[in-house]
C-alpha cells in the first residue's frame, strides 16, 4: 500500500534539458549539425521525438532523414 505517488515529468523537479541539449548536439556533430542552445530551446522543446527529428535533419546540408537519426534515440 502507498501513502503517496511522485510522478516527476522530466523537467519539473530537474532542469534536465541543458544535459539533453549537450547530448544532441555531441551527436549530431557527427553528422555535419552545429546545434545551437537558441535552436534547441526553439525548436525542439515541447515537441514530438519525430518532429525533432525532422527538424535536427534540416538542418543538415543536404538534410538526412529523421529516420538516419532515429537510431541514436533509446
Amino acid at each position: 500500500m502507498f501513502d503517496s505517488i511522485l510522478f516527476d515529468f522530466d523537467g519539473v523537479l530537474a532542469d534536465t534539458e541543458p544535459i539533453h541539449f549537450a547530448c544532441w548536439r555531441e551527436v549530431l556533430i557527427s553528422f555535419g549539425i552545429d546545434l545551437t542552445w537558441p535552436y534547441y530551446q526553439r525548436e525542439c522543446v515541447g515537441v514530438s521525438d519525430w518532429a525533432m527529428l525532422n527538424r535536427l535533419g534540416a538542418l543538415r546540408r543536404p538534410p538526412i532523414s529523421a529516420d538516419e537519426i532515429g537510431p541514436l534515440i533509446p
